[in-house]
C-alpha cells in the first residue's frame, strides 16, 4: 500500500508540474507541495481562475496560513495582499490583524477577497463579512 501511495503522489506531482510549469518558479519551495496534494492548491487555483477570468486583479487573502490561496493567486499574476493573525514571512505583504476587527485597508481596495477556511473559526463572522464588503470594490467578488 505504501508503494502505491508513493507512486500516486509522484504522478500527482508530475501532473501538477506539467500543468503549472514555470508558473511555480515564483512560488517558494516550501509552498510547492501545497499544489501537489489531492484537493490542494491546484484544485483551488483552477476553480478560482474560472471565477476571476484572465485579467489580473487586486486580491486580499484573509488567513494566509499555509500559503495555498496566497501563492495560488500570485502564480496566476494577481496582486496579492494577505491578512493574518500572525506574521507570515513566507507570504510577503501580509498585514497582521484580526478578521473580526477593522481591517487595515481603505474602502474599495480589492477586487477579490478570499477567506478560505476561516469563517467557521470566527465567533463574529458577520464582522469579517462586513469588512470584506467594505474593502471590496462595488463589483468585487468574495
Amino acid at each position: 500500500m505504501v508503494k502505491l501511495l508513493t507512486r500516486l503522489k509522484a504522478r500527482r506531482h508530475l501532473a501538477v508540474l506539467a500543468e503549472f510549469g514555470s508558473l511555480l518558479d515564483s512560488c517558494p519551495e516550501p509552498y510547492i507541495s501545497n499544489f501537489c496534494t489531492l484537493g490542494g492548491a491546484a484544485e483551488h487555483v483552477r476553480v478560482i481562475q474560472k471565477l476571476l477570468g484572465p485579467t489580473p486583479q487586486r486580491v486580499l487573502v484573509v488567513g494566509v496560513y499555509g500559503g495555498r490561496d496566497f501563492w495560488g493567486m500570485k502564480i496566476l499574476g494577481h496582486s496579492v495582499t494577505g491578512l493574518n493573525l500572525t506574521p507570515d514571512p513566507g507570504c510577503p505583504g501580509t498585514q497582521v490583524g484580526n478578521a473580526e476587527e477593522p481591517w487595515p485597508f481603505p474602502d474599495n481596495a480589492f477586487d477579490v477577497v478570499i477567506a478560505g477556511e476561516i469563517l467557521e473559526h470566527l465567533i463574529h463572522d458577520y464582522k469579517a463579512l462586513a469588512e470584506a464588503r467594505r474593502v471590496l470594490t462595488p463589483d468585487g467578488k468574495l
